[in-house]
């Protein structure tokens, strides 16, 4: 995954607004525009221009897709624990949800035999 930060975020928002192609920022700041492609040039350009009509910060803007965050092992592992310990929970409620699913059915295949 690439990333970018927020000095060259706002750089190149600037940069685009005087009139420089995305090709030409990426270029200027030694990035492979041919590896990167035109469909992330293009995402990119999109990404600036809806951030700075929202008056949103540049910085925040991917905090919730999976991109790793910048924590110590130690808050990694934590992160982690708690991450697992909620897919846990999530399974156990799940798990007794379809058993009593199971039983209303059964209870009511038994009735019908009778």
């Amino acid at each position: 995954m690439v990333s970018f930060t927020f000095e060259f975020k706002n750089k190149a928002y600037k940069e685009y607004c005087a009139g420089k192609s995305m090709r030409q920022i990426f270029k200027e700041a030694d990035l492979d525009v041919e590896i990167l492609g035109d469909k992330r040039l293009q995402n990119f350009s999109n990404l600036l221009l809806s951030k700075a009509q929202t008056e949103s910060d540049f910085e925040y803007g991917r905090t919730s897709n999976g991109r790793k965050e910048n924590l110590s092992t130690e808050a990694q592992m934590a992160k982690r624990i708690r991450e697992l310990e909620h897919r846990n929970d999530y399974l156990e409620q799940e798990n007794e949800f379809f058993k009593k699913i199971h039983s209303v059915e059964t209870d009511a295949m038994g009735r019908r035999a009778v």
